[in-house]
């Protein structure tokens, strides 16, 4: 096999603007070197199986040493057949160092396949709903840093990384003839529930890149195409990137409230899945008296699956099925298994409501090995024997998300704190305003050392408490929502 290094680009921002032969990729991928500018669900909607390498900076100019260009690990990895993939902010082969990294591979006899993604600047004007070119206005599109500016007046200007040299290229391009009042736009987080849009022209832009303190990656469009074409308003709303602590890939209620809530929320850390083997699973759950509990969606997939290998037992569609969770519910029914009874959520109160009419004479619960000792605690009153049946392990691994770091985290269970206290993400979690989803993850999160944590409880109100519990801890910004 030729070792090949995949270079993907991943698009402006959304997770759901990749294409489907980027996604194939990262599905397959065993090692992921990725930049600072991914956004981090993408690993875990479609590289959840893979080892992450951070590589990316973000251009600080305090950094005293330039990273190396590309991981050694990446060379190492190929060369012994593995999948592996350089992922890319945007398009892979725009800013991006990719001939310096091609040169690098071809010297060690490794092929390189790239695999374009949609480049920020045109996903930047498609989301104001402006065209790059219009008859009469611009008949050409010039992509730039703020280190080049040329006279071309009949043309859309789109500039990248525009943060550090901005008030010197619009003084070129006022110098070069540009009208003062030539329009201009700055957006940052294009593609997310993050973009903000700020509309000016060139003798005024340089305050609004400047006054922008969150530091989130951001690109310039000037150009009188801005003149003809109303910007789309956003919405008014404060709209925050929230670092949900879970152990599990399913999503859980409160993401999804969260995410409908036009907020940006990743889910920390990556989970990780692997298959555990068994020989006689049907033998094991086609006895009568047991009523079998499944855990999570991962354990639906599981348990399916070992169920076909072995020859499914008609026998066992007579056992008495227990979803733990509505995500688990909605699962089985998915592969037509119809449980009788569901815990609708994790708290002792959901069991108790579920199973307090019944004795249960043995309960054996599949699911996730770590899970199981909380689960056991929760079920001891309602059963006379509960068996525990690992159908998968859960790994889990860190990321960089500093571009931008999240606002605010919300813990949802002690062992996910626990768990990232051996894990890397780039920045000082700790500092992070954090919301705590009850009193044992409140104590936990203090005794870890969290620096401004606060108590909060499921409810309609979630999301308005979190907002101004958050909001006096962001940077004041001068950019408006137009």
């Amino acid at each position: 096999m030729i070792p090949t290094v995949y270079f993907v680009g991943a698009g402006p921002g959304a997770p759901d603007l990749l294409t489907a032969r980027a996604i194939g990729i990262l599905r397959s991928a065993e090692l992921i070197v990725y930049d600072d500018l991914i956004h981090p669900n993408i690993f875990s909607m479609y590289a959840d199986q893979a080892k992450l390498i951070p590589i990316g900076y973000r251009g600080d100019p305090t950094r005293k040493e330039r990273p190396d260009i590309l991981n050694e690990e990446i060379i190492h990895w190929a060369k012994e057949g593995r999948r592996v993939v350089r992922l890319k902010g945007g398009d892979p082969l725009l800013y991006s160092r990719f001939s310096e990294e091609y040169d690098k591979l071809a010297q060690q006899d490794i092929l390189v396949e790239v695999i374009p993604g949609v480049s920020s600047g045109f996903a930047g004007l498609s989301s104001l709903g402006i065209p790059s070119t219009k008859k009469g206005v611009a008949g050409q599109v010039i992509i730039e840093s703020p280190h080049s500016s040329y006279k071309n007046q009949g043309a859309t200007r789109i500039v990248y990384m525009p943060h550090a040299k901005i008030q010197s290229y619009c003084r070129r391009l006022l110098t070069r003839g540009y009208r003062p009042d030539t329009p201009a736009a700055y957006i940052q987080g294009i593609s997310s529930p993050l973009e903000r849009v700020s509309v000016s022209n060139l003798e005024t832009l340089h305050h609004s890149v400047y006054l922008s303190k969150d530091l989130s990656p951001g690109l310039v469009i000037v150009g009188d195409v801005l003149n003809d074409h109303k910007i789309p308003t956003k919405s008014p709303c404060l709209s925050l990137r929230i670092a949900l602590t879970s152990l599990r890939r399913a999503p859980s209620k409160i993401e999804t409230m969260l995410t409908n809530k036009a907020h940006d929320v990743v889910k920390i850390p990556l989970v990780q899945t692997k298959k555990v083997q068994h020989s006689s699973l049907a033998k094991e759950l086609s006895r009568q008296d047991h009523t079998i509990m499944i855990t999570s969606p991962e354990a639906v997939l599981y348990f399916k699956e070992a169920m076909i290998a072995e020859g499914y037992s008609r026998r066992f569609q007579k056992a008495n099925i227990v979803a733990l969770g509505t995500e688990t519910q909605k699962s089985l029914k998915e592969h037509f298994l119809y449980p009788d009874i569901t815990i609708e959520g994790f708290h002792e109160s959901y069991y108790e409501k579920a199973l307090a009419e019944h004795s249960y004479p043995s309960i054996i619960v599949l699911g996730e090995r770590q899970e199981f000792p909380g689960i056991k605690k929760k079920l001891e009153p309602y059963a006379n024997q509960i068996l525990e049946l690992s159908l998968y392990e859960n790994h889990y691994q860190g990321f960089r998300m500093v571009s931008p770091p999240p606002q605010v985290i919300v813990a949802t269970s002690v062992r996910s704190l626990s768990v990232m206290e051996n894990l890397t993400f780039g920045i000082n979690l700790k500092a992070i305003p954090t919301v705590c989803m009850g009193a044992s993850i409140y104590q936990k999160a203090k005794d870890l050392g969290y620096e401004t944590c606060t108590r909060m409880n499921m409810g309609p109100q979630l999301i308005d408490d979190v907002i101004a519990f958050v909001e006096p801890t962001l940077p004041q910004t001068s950019t408006t929502q137009v």
